[in-house]
């Protein structure tokens, strides 16, 4: 084997460790280029860089679901006090976070109508709107078990559960969805891994020859 493609080979196989390692320590960002006329590197280079991206696109998935759920929370919680002119954000990049800020603001307004015309609803409201906002409390601590319980005599209250119930299970099936794709990328790169330290293997066995 040329003295070229030797290096060249060493040289890929040590980005590929150092790519592999960043991705293993948390860094999704970590990207690989490697400069070879080798069909197998270029195969791991493509590979290993779509994992990565994969990766990355999880993690910011997972990113924008906290900070939407958390924000929402946060209006919930000032329309549970009082202040029912406060609305949900409605312009997030996450299509399920931005349904949820257009529901909630839909919602709110028509309780805010309700409230209006009958003040004994006011106990109820306060009691519902607390039970919601403490479920997506739970569900932006990681609990995405939690759920409004059905049973509300207020009609709109009950429509709003299983509004922020039906979204609250979307959101869990699309973590499941993402969790099952990034074990299946993780095993992709344990797998390209593996092959890289084969060809590191091979190279040694052909330098002894």
């Amino acid at each position: 084997m040329p003295e070229n493609t030797d290096k060249e080979l060493l040289l890929g196989i040590s980005e590929i460790r150092r790519v592999l390692e960043k991705l293993v320590s948390g860094d999704p960002g970590a990207r690989i280029s490697i400069k070879t006329n080798d069909p197998e590197l270029r195969k791991v280079d493509s590979l290993i860089n779509e994992v990565a991206q994969n990766i990355e696109s999880v993690v910011s998935l997972t990113y924008e679901l906290a900070m939407g759920i958390s924000e929402h929370y946060d209006a919930l919680s000032k329309i549970a006090g009082g202040n029912r002119s406060v609305r949900a954000k409605e312009d997030s990049k996450n299509e399920l976070i931005s349904k949820l800020g257009v529901l909630i603001n839909q919602e709110t307004q028509a309780l805010t109508d309700r409230l209006i015309e009958s003040e004994n609803a006011s106990l109820e409201l306060a009691l519902g709107l607390s039970e919601i906002f403490e479920v997506l409390r739970a569900v932006s601590a990681g609990d995405l078990n939690a759920k409004v319980i059905a049973g509300s005599n207020n009609e709109l209250l009950a429509k709003l559960g299983v509004v922020v119930n039906s979204t609250v299970l979307s959101i869990k099936d699309s973590l499941m969805a993402l969790k099952d794709l990034a074990a299946k990328e993780a095993r992709a790169a344990v797998a390209a891994k593996i092959r890289s330290e084969e060809l590191a293997h091979a190279y040694e066995e052909l330098k002894q020859m």
